[in-house]
């Protein structure tokens, strides 16, 4: 089962609402609006179902309905499993950040994120990639293992560097080089497929 952003919108100044679950088309998002009385400019966010604090306080602050869909398309595309995964990817740092923004790049990049269990610090971390090297190239070098501490630190530094990684929760978490930001954080750039308000904008004028 694919996951979905699920909100409740209200009119502002009002506490009744409506649940909205994004991705949503212009068609179905007009007639909840048109159903409960909210104005396509004058709504907003005032709970999400799913997500850690940081995850709502983006959503629940967020102005723009073309942002709202972009996440919700992206968010689509897990399963519910990948879902909560996701969250644990951004409670651990595989994101810039905690805007909208940042939230629709790590949902985009799902895949070009991981996890390995275990790992606890660089020193662990350097170890573990020694060990990676020996398995990839077939065979076994006994002299990197004696290596000063220190020299495994230092490696584990360096590689967590390179991968935006990310010690958190007894787990080492990083980034894949295959990830790609698809959003700057100007709405004007969201694909027409995903946007709202213009649509929505287009057919009010034509019922007024």
């Amino acid at each position: 089962m694919n996951a979905k952003l699920e909100t409740y919108i209200v009119k502002k100044g009002s506490s009744l609402g409506i649940f909205v679950d994004f991705p949503i088309s212009v068609q179905e998002l007009r007639k909840k609006f048109e159903q409960n009385g909210i104005d396509k400019d004058n709504w907003k966010i005032a709970a999400v179902k799913t997500g850690d604090d940081d995850f709502g306080k983006a959503v629940i602050g967020c102005r723009d309905l073309d942002e709202l869909n972009f996440l919700g398309y992206w968010i689509s595309q897990l399963n519910s499993d990948e879902y909560s995964l996701f969250f644990e990817y951004a409670s651990a740092g595989c994101a810039d950040g905690t805007t909208i923004c940042e939230y629709i790049n790590l949902a985009a990049n799902f895949k070009s994120c991981y996890r390995v269990d275990g790992i606890q610090n660089a020193l662990e971390l350097g170890q573990w990639r020694v060990s990676q090297y020996e398995k990839e190239i077939g065979h076994p070098i006994p002299m990197l293992w004696e290596s000063e501490k220190e020299d495994f630190e230092n490696l584990g530094y360096a590689f967590a560097a390179n991968f935006h990684g990310r010690f958190f929760n007894g787990n080492y978490y990083a980034r894949f080089s295959t990830w790609s930001d698809i959003y700057s954080g100007d709405p004007e750039t969201i694909p027409l497929d995903y946007c709202l308000t213009d649509s929505l904008r287009i057919i009010s004028e034509s019922h007024g």
